[in-house]
């Protein structure tokens, strides 16, 4: 064993000394299996390693003693123990978390992460308990790229094929040590932000986004081009999305030649220049579901550049400030938790505490299922549209809202069908725009089902106003602005705050234009619900 603070090696640690080793040699004695991990950590002020062997042995030593032999194949779990994580002590609880993952299962491809809660006494003698609590998470469907535990938490980082992950959280019971074998949460990566903000998340995605542009912009052709170019642009150049090395190699593969120099002396106009002379080529200007469609592509090519350019590593995990994130080959991505609104957006009663009556969260539930049924029809394109209608002047956004809530009333129109027709394939076409009208057929029907809800768990409409105008409340954002002169203030914080800043505002805004559609779309079919405006 070789510590810092001597020179040279302290202390060398034997599963057998004096005597005892040449017993061991002389007799026939089945010696310990080669070791698989080890780890070194510190509890209690002490410094231990964890010695994980072939065999399933897990060996426990500080400075110059063995402290505990434990055969983990001792609790009949499949397979071949191969690695080893040791979590941070609880000194004040004397307990301490360990996972082990076991590989070549019986059933294959389904490998086991097994916890271990152990207890321990800090006394003069240190001792670790012999049966500590166990429970097992399987890994089903991927494998295991990179784990972390902490005192009460462990995360998984799992791979499923090529620039495919998934990061998983479990909790660890704080009195036995025992991880729950469900997972509590799952994180969003970076790249699947990103493909939504492209309309690469799904297929789904693509079709609100085509068929939206020709609904919207069929009759403005010049407009429409314009008005998607400048959507994608912005969206492709944002902090969090932009990356250099993706960008430049998606110019390459559509034969934008330049050199380091050149590439790096673009300036963000230039860069839009370029990007924009590929789509023209294309052809995309003559109707809008071209310019979608073509567009579509070239982000499709710049998500997979940004996915091998970033691929996961590893896990990142400070206990001590509360940090955690992902090392990535050409970046590091860092998580946040969920502000109290978009905990409340995404259905946590405990978001925020806007509400006193049970009664009222009820009515609130409802409203905010009818503004994700909106969602989930158009999509992200119809607030991407408004949005940039509302920074630019291309269009007008009243005319943006005037054809989504049409959209919302009659459906998708079909105005330019040869063009997708053409884009699409007659077969794919068609497959899509039945699945188009069963989509709008379904929205229908929920709409007026939460309509009457509403109506039913209200003694007037004027009930559910008031609560909805509670909830409008927590929109309004409070700025706080900092002044610092001239002095220009770039670096990592406030890079990952302006990032985070964007994120939370952005779903604000949705969640607003959401809002707005929704009691545009009540006035609309407001007969179909006995009310009167």
């Amino acid at each position: 064993m070789l510590l810092f603070s001597t020179v040279g090696f302290s202390n060398e640690l034997r599963d057998d000394a004096g005597i005892g080793r040449l017993w061991t040699l002389m007799s026939r004695t089945k010696t310990v299996g080669p070791v698989q991990d080890i780890v070194a950590t510190v509890v209690n002020e002490r410094d231990l390693l964890f010695v994980l062997h072939l065999d399933g042995h897990l060996r426990i030593w500080d400075n110059h003693m063995k402290l505990l032999n434990y055969n983990v194949h001792s609790n009949d779990i499949e397979g071949h123990p191969s690695r080893l994580w040791v979590g941070k002590a609880d000194d004040d609880q004397e307990l301490i978390s360990l996972a082990i993952l076991h590989q070549n299962t019986v059933v294959q491809g389904c490998d086991y992460v097994a916890v271990y809660g152990f207890g321990f006494s800090a006394a003069e003698r240190f001792m670790f308990s012999s049966e500590p609590s166990i429970s097992t998470i399987p890994l089903l469907e991927g494998k295991l790229a990179d784990l972390k535990i902490a005192t009460y938490k462990l995360w998984i980082l799992k791979e499923f094929g090529s620039m495919l992950y998934e990061i998983l959280q479990y909790d660890i019971d704080t009195e036995t040590a025992k991880c729950c074998s469900e997972k509590v949460c799952c994180y969003v990566l970076q790249e699947d932000a990103i493909s939504e903000q492209l309309f690469q998340s799904s297929d789904n995605a693509l079709d609100d986004l085509v068929w939206t542009a020709d609904s919207m912009f069929s009759s403005l052709k010049e407009q429409a081009f314009t008005l998607i170019s400048s959507m994608f642009l912005r969206r492709l150049l944002q902090p969090g999305v932009n990356h250099c090395s993706a960008l430049r190699e998606t110019l390459l593969e559509h034969k934008r030649f330049l050199s380091d120099s050149e590439f790096q002396s673009l300036t963000a106009n230039g860069l839009r220049k370029e990007i924009l002379s590929i789509i023209e080529q294309e052809g995309s200007s003559q109707t809008a579901s071209a310019t979608a469609y073509h567009w579509k592509q070239f982000s499709a090519r710049y998500l997979h550049n940004w996915c091998w350019h970033n691929k996961p590593y590893g896990l990142f995990l400070d206990t001590t400030n509360e940090v955690f994130g992902l090392v990535r080959k050409g970046s590091f991505s860092l998580f946040r938790c969920l502000e109290g609104l978009e905990m409340l957006i995404y259905g946590y009663d405990h978001g925020v505490n806007l509400l006193d009556d049970v009664s009222d969260f009820e009515l609130l539930n409802e409203v905010l299922r009818c503004m994700g049924n909106i969602h989930h029809l158009l999509g992200r394109s119809s607030t991407a549209a408004y949005y940039e209608s509302l920074i630019s002047s291309i269009i007008s956004s009243d005319e943006i809202v005037s054809h989504i809530v049409k959209i919302l009333e009659t459906g998708f129109s079909h105005q330019s069908s040869s063009s997708l027709s053409t884009l699409l394939g007659m077969d794919t076409y068609v497959e899509r725009r039945q699945a188009a009208h069963k989509s709008q057929r379904k929205f229908s029907v929920e709409m007026l089902r939460s309509f009457h809800t509403l109506q039913s768990r209200s003694a007037s409409w004027s009930a559910v106003f008031d609560v909805i105008e509670k909830f409008m409340k927590c929109l309004n954002t409070n700025m706080n602005v900092q002044s610092y002169g001239s002095k220009r203030v770039c670096n990592v914080n406030s890079v990952l705050l302006v990032q985070a800043t964007s994120q939370v505002a952005r779903t604000m805004f949705e969640c607003a234009f959401d809002l707005f559609l929704f009691l545009s779309y009540l006035v609309g079919v407001g007969g179909q619900v006995r009310y009167n405006f």
